[in-house]
């Protein structure tokens, strides 16, 4: 990803926002698909 104009303190706040959402989502989307497949292989409870 090429981000050019990056100098301003406006772009560097909403690039900041960005990426922590994308961390977030990410996170969640993981940590989802792992309980998933834990469910999925154990048929057992997971205690979190």
């Amino acid at each position: 990803m090429y981000l050019c104009n990056v100098s301003q303190t406006g772009d560097m706040k909403r690039l900041a926002k960005l990426l922590k959402l994308s961390f977030i989502v990410v996170g969640w989307i993981v940590f989802i698909l792992l309980s998933y497949v834990a469910f999925k292989d154990e048929k057992t409870v997971i205690l979190v």
